[in-house]
């Protein structure tokens, strides 16, 4: 998937958001390759950085697991490091270096990624270099899936890939128009949805967020939304690909990741600041979400 390169930016500030739409009805865009694949992978040691990693074309990958981190070298990306949100899109200009390095040293993931040319594209986005995506209306894992099968086939084929492909590109750029300019994660949605899986998803995430010290139940967080348990459970399995319970445990583990980087933070402290049991609890849990202790998490990122 990567080709070796140089890294380098061109310091450019982003444009509005407006600047990022085509003015056409059509794009230019080629389908170079298209990947999916669900293996068990070996990345570097644990956040150990990857050599820089450039493409000549666009390209557009899926990142479907926890524990990911990167650095992008380009006036659109974030400043320095930063942690990868699972079920995030990036998008790379042609040039474009970036590094990934893991918070685990193995894991199985789910890839997906597509490489195209586009040769009608936004200077402005093609200045920034990079923009960050989140799929809540999931139109682009479809999209992506069926460019997939079509790979390989006859003239015919081919056609399909590429309107399917000018119609990923659309999602992307018309999130862009709606959104705020990169750095900012643009939100893609279905035509005329705002989305009411994503508004289940961020009241569950108030909820639980208010009581991180003693997390609600299933049975409190239903009544509180005024549903069933059976519904919630359902749909916001459905919406986000976790439990209830799974994700109140990920809220609570990222707020320990915040709080073991302050002055002075021990691993006691911090399951104390979250209600956990013990330090022992807090760090079997963190483990099993992050791929480490704590106490190593935060020798690694520079703890005070």
């Amino acid at each position: 998937m990567s080709e070796g390169g140089a890294r380098g930016g061109t310091g450019l500030a982003p444009a509005p958001a407006a600047s990022y739409m085509s003015r056409m009805d059509t794009l230019s865009l080629h389908l170079v390759s298209v990947e999916r694949s669900h293996s068990r992978v070996a990345l570097p040691p644990p956040m150990r950085w990857s050599q820089p990693i450039i493409h000549a074309w666009w390209a557009l990958d899926h990142c479907s697991f926890t524990g990911l981190h990167g650095r992008v070298v380009a006036p659109g990306a974030p400043a320095g490091e930063f942690a990868r949100a699972i079920d995030t899109w990036h998008l790379y200009a042609p040039g474009t270096a970036y590094h990934e390095a893991a918070e685990r040293p193995t894991q199985i993931v789910e890839k997906r990624w597509v490489l195209f040319g586009w040769d009608d594209a936004p200077p402005a986005l093609r200045a920034a270099g990079f923009a960050a995506f989140v799929d809540e209306g999931r139109v682009l894992i479809p999209l992506l899936d069926a460019i997939h099968e079509l790979r390989g086939g006859g003239s015919g084929e081919r056609i399909s890939a590429n309107g399917l492909l000018q119609a990923m590109v659309g999602h992307l750029l018309r999130a862009l128009q709606r959104g705020d300019p990169p750095p900012a994660r643009c939100i893609v949605t279905r035509p005329g949805e705002r989305t009411a899986r994503a508004a289940l998803a961020e009241r569950v995430d108030a909820i639980i967020s208010r009581r991180l010290r003693r997390p609600p139940s299933l049975a409190e967080i239903a009544r509180e939304l005024g549903m069933s348990e059976s519904s919630l459970s359902h749909r916001f399995k459905r919406d986000t690909g976790l439990s209830v319970m799974e994700r109140s445990r990920a809220l609570r583990i990222d707020a320990a990741r915040v709080l073991l980087l302050r002055d002075g933070a021990t691993v006691k402290s911090t399951a104390r600041q979250l209600g956990f049991s013990s330090a022992f609890h807090l760090s079997r849990v963190f483990t099993e979400l992050c791929g480490v202790p704590p106490a190593e998490w935060r020798r690694r990122h520079g703890g005070g």
